[in-house]
């Protein structure tokens, strides 16, 4: 599966998900709002039926007053805020756990592609040498000795939850408030929940690019060192999409080529690395590909006496 099938995909169920949580969500919301709406829409029709602008000025300070105490005001309602921020970081949740959870595949797919790479080399010049594919029952060693290539291994039940939570009472407070400044009615407001839920959306849409694409980068860099490490040498190259959405600073990166352990002048180690500077990392669609490949002399020659290198090295023919 290509990295932007894998996106794709992620970014289908990821709308899904906060959809879900939304309708949800969306029913206590009204339910509390609906209670209250009857001396909300007298007050508000007053507004609109001022004559005056002092009239006017008179019945918004009456709506905003009477919007506040049943909102930020209110205790039931803040209970409400409280839950639909925490139902929202539920989701943010499961996104994280999918998102690591293809996180982890991706890296296969890079790690694979590279050795796809490396064999076809080594059987168009004769070398016997080939490295073995991993799936996720072999990941588990690879990622004890993976170097840090992986992204930060966090555990998703308790990833930034309270930061979720915190955040998401801000913003469905920022639209209340906001609706209430406008003079909207109820319906509106709670209308305005769609623009939190889009926000935690985008947000984990965001995420979920970025580490796809990181992950993939690290696993063909990570088998380009194991590689090295049986006398198969290479450089790596920055490779960057040609479209007017790639940042000035990674076209000034395209077609870079650098030794395995180095740096790019970013800051980062591949495409994605979450080591380097947020403003190099998210959302970055580049690549890494291996040039100048050389295999050490002492390598076996001929197909014949082709030995098989498993990344934990217990399988050596």
């Amino acid at each position: 599966m290509t990295s932007d099938e894998r996106i794709a995909r992620m970014e289908k169920w990821l709308r899904e998900l906060y959809s879900t949580a939304e309708k949800e969500m969306r029913g206590k919301w009204d339910k509390y709002l609906a209670a209250q709406e009857k001396r909300a829409e007298t007050l508000l029709s007053k507004v609109k039926e001022a004559k005056t602008d002092f009239e006017k000025q008179q019945a918004e300070k009456k709506y905003r007053m009477h919007m506040q105490s049943i909102t930020n005001g209110d205790k039931r309602f803040r209970e409400i805020v409280d839950d639909l921020a925490q139902q929202y970081a539920n989701a943010g949740t499961q996104a994280t756990k999918m998102i690591y959870r293809e996180n982890l595949m991706s890296y296969i797919d890079g790690y694979n592609k590279s050795a796809r790479e490396i064999n076809s080399l080594a059987i168009a010049r004769d070398i016997g040498i080939r490295f073995d594919l991993i799936d996720q029952n072999t990941i588990a060693h690879l990622g004890e000795h993976a170097e840090d290539l992986l992204l930060p291994k966090k555990n998703p039940e308790k990833a930034a939850k309270l930061d979720l939570t915190v955040w998401n009472v801000h913003n469905i407070n920022a639209q209340v408030t906001q609706g209430i400044v406008q003079g909207e009615g109820c319906d509106k407001i709670a209308a305005r929940l769609e623009n939190v839920t889009h926000m935690n959306e985008v947000a984990s849409i965001r995420t979920a690019r970025t580490m796809v694409t990181g992950a993939r980068n690290a696993g063909h860099l990570q088998n380009m060192k194991t590689a090295e490490r049986w006398g198969v040498h290479a450089e790596k190259q920055w490779n960057c999409h040609h479209d007017s959405r790639t940042r000035d600073s990674h076209w000034e990166l395209d077609r870079m080529t650098i030794p395995l352990d180095d740096t790019f002048p970013n800051g980062c180690a591949y495409p994605g690395d979450p080591s380097g500077p947020a403003s190099e990392v998210y959302n970055c669609r580049c690549g890494l590909l291996k040039k100048n490949v050389t295999f050490s002399s002492n390598l076996p020659k001929g197909k014949e006496n082709a030995i098989h290198i498993w990344i934990d090295g217990e399988q050596v023919k």
